[in-house]
């Protein structure tokens, strides 16, 4: 961080738009969010520049307060539309990614009007639907682990191998992606719905098959029934063949390329690139089942996530340094928590400076000893006020002692150490229980030997 700092202005923001972008260069979707979320965080330098560096996505939101006190965008002028201009037959709605350069927060909306070709980019578009950008997410990046929320048949058809069915066509419940639509415009109350996610699909006779083109079927009912075409974005996407031919270009704005960290979007979905499977145990793809290795990819990316949740909230055995009798010295208890940890080095802080002030308000005399000005002071004749005199604590009692519950762990001892301490904790007990049968010790002259003892 103090290496960033050193940096200039245009080398930062070139810096700030390399963390934007995937490996082929393409701004994404997750890459504002990682921002927004991680390195916003690292300093108010990164935080400044973040807002003033522009990006396609960002637009002026006028945001609405609904019931649920959530802030759902009403109106933007600007972002980054994902559908075509030129729908056929036009009136169709279209999907735009908004950014908010001040927050970072990216969303997902539909217009409430097709936008014409010759449209202004400045014009100002209502928003009907606005839809949930982690369903888009897990749905078509194509990194999601979990193939129970991603699209049906995605790396087949991104592959270029041909789908075809004889069914008729049924969305899935897993297909939805939530939403939340304006309806009753003079009250302003927003009604959640359910977007389906699917292929663009044509048939051939009593055949149906799927195209790599996304569309977003809006729920029945609405003002707009047409889908909303994902099959065009502008050029400047990058795409590499040989991995995909037929990607969406949907896909690559929501993470295809990207690093798995970043892929995730900070809890979003599980990244199945984020695996840890060594070399040896890497499956091979096959041509015939392009789904098969990715999905013992997933499962290795699901299971490394469980164990690090379950690292992270396990319970640990905590050796006990005192004496309860009550229960096992070892006993199963929850690791402390970072802002325990801080509170108990607070109040030792804290407690200590109590303990070293005196009711009267002065600090004990043994503190002075590390003030070398006082004491070069006072043996020029003058008095430091601020600390006790010799036996002005004699009698001051201790206010706060540890309970040794979060004390630090002694020190590492020898076994000769350890032998020695037992050995003089066993005298002493010896010594102890002597006197108080008074029987005389070991050490105790021997002259008065059988001479009984006056009472």
């Amino acid at each position: 961080m103090r290496l960033f700092e050193r940096l200039d202005d245009d080398i930062a923001r070139h810096v700030l738009l390399f963390l934007r972008r995937d490996r082929l260069g393409n701004e994404t979707v997750p890459g504002a969010i990682f921002e927004a979320r991680v390195w916003r965080r690292f300093g108010r330098r990164f935080l400044q520049l973040s807002r003033d560096t522009p990006s396609k996505f960002d637009a002026h939101i006028q945001y609405h307060q609904t019931d649920a006190s959530d802030r759902l965008p009403l109106a933007f002028v600007g972002g980054l539309i994902c559908s075509p201009v030129d729908v056929d037959g036009g009136g169709g709605q279209q999907l735009f990614l908004l950014r908010s350069a001040h927050t970072g927060r990216v969303w997902a909306v539909c217009n409430t009007h097709h936008r014409p070709a010759d449209a202004p980019p400045d014009k100002h578009e209502r928003v009907d639907t606005v839809l949930a950008l982690k369903h888009l997410v897990q749905l078509v990046s194509g990194q999601n682990a979990d193939y129970d929320t991603r699209l049906d048949y995605f790396d087949s058809l991104v592959s270029g191998r041909a789908v075809t069915f004889k069914t008729t066509f049924c969305s899935p419940v897993e297909q939805c992606a939530t939403g939340f639509a304006f309806r009753d415009r003079p009250l302003l109350r927003t009604t959640p719905v359910d977007c389906v996610v699917e292929w663009d699909r044509f048939y051939v006779g009593n055949n149906r098959h799927l195209a790599p083109h996304l569309q977003i079927l809006l729920p029945p009912g609405q003002r707009n029934a047409t889908p909303v075409l994902l099959n065009q974005l502008l050029g400047s996407l990058r795409n590499d063949d040989k991995v995909a031919p037929t990607l969406p270009p949907f896909s690559i704005l929501l993470g295809f390329y990207d690093d798995p960290m970043v892929a995730e979007c900070g809890g979003m979905q599980v990244s199945l690139h984020n695996h840890n499977l060594p070399k040896e145990l890497m499956p091979r793809p096959k041509a015939n089942d392009p789904e098969r290795h990715l999905r013992i990819l997933g499962r290795a990316a699901l299971n490394r996530a469980a164990e690090a949740n379950a690292r992270r909230t396990a319970l640990v055995v905590q050796t006990s340094r005192s004496l309860d009798l009550a229960g096992p010295s070892g006993a199963p208890a929850r690791r402390p928590r970072n802002a325990a940890i801080g509170a108990r080095d607070g109040i030792r802080t804290a407690a200590q400076f109590d303990n070293d002030t005196l009711s009267t308000g002065r600090l004990k005399l043994i503190k002075q000893m590390a003030d070398h000005e006082s004491r070069e002071a006072e043996a020029n004749g003058y008095v430091d006020d601020q600390y006790a005199g010799f036996g002005e604590e004699r009698d001051e009692p201790l206010l706060y002692d540890s309970d040794g519950a979060y004390d630090d762990a002694q020190p590492m001892r020898s076994r000769r150490t350890m032998s020695k301490e037992r050995r003089a904790e066993v005298l002493a007990a010896e010594a102890r229980k002597a006197r108080e049968w008074m029987l005389p010790s070991d050490y105790e002259d021997d002259d008065d030997e059988g001479q009984p003892e006056d009472i």
